[in-house]
């Protein structure tokens, strides 16, 4: 079941009150008019299992995460198969923000655990004196953007996620790689 460990962690190792806990599942941003406007005029690279229509191509490794391993126009390569997940994290920033106005957000993926003990001084250590964190494990290369924090009373990290989304929105997306 998607999500249970990291409620199952969340309900032991943070006490804080069910106002400061909000998830959001697919439907509630498949429904904002926004997301439906961007997937509808986007689904030529979305994959039919996720209801577009770009289908598994036949390069060389259609599953590979390296664009090399693709012709160049493919629309099944990596990017695309994932942009799909990425903006709906963004949608999901944007909705919380207009539905209940936090000053902080911390996302975690459904996939995360939490092993430690999270009170406010801790997250206020990840944010030292920025308006935003992100966690990358020892073993990663890159970084990884399943745990970020925001200040979102900070207007620049609100201008922030206004134009990361806006990257979505305006399809810049589709020049990125």
């Amino acid at each position: 079941v998607s999500g249970k460990y990291l409620l199952e962690s969340f309900l032991k190792y943070c006490p804080i009150s069910e106002s400061q806990f909000i998830a959001y599942n697919d439907e509630q941003i498949n429904d904002l008019p926004e997301y439906k406007k961007w997937f509808n005029s986007n689904k030529d690279i979305i994959p039919e299992y996720f209801g577009g229509y770009a289908r598994q191509c036949f390069c060389r490794k259609p599953s590979s995460r390296q664009d090399r391993d693709h012709r160049l126009g493919c629309r099944y390569n990596w990017w695309n198969r994932n942009v799909f997940r990425w903006v709906k994290k963004v949608f999901s920033l944007k909705k919380c923000i207009i539905e209940h106005k936090p000053d902080t957000i911390i996302w975690l993926d459904c996939d995360c655990i939490i092993t430690k003990l999270i009170t406010d001084s801790v997250i206020n250590e990840w944010f030292e004196e920025s308006g935003i964190f992100y966690f990358k494990g020892p073993e990663r290369k890159i970084e990884e953007l399943g745990i970020v924090g925001y200040r979102t009373i900070n207007i620049y990290i609100q201008k922030f996620i206004e134009d990361y989304l806006d990257i979505y929105l305006s399809n810049a997306f589709r020049k990125l790689r």
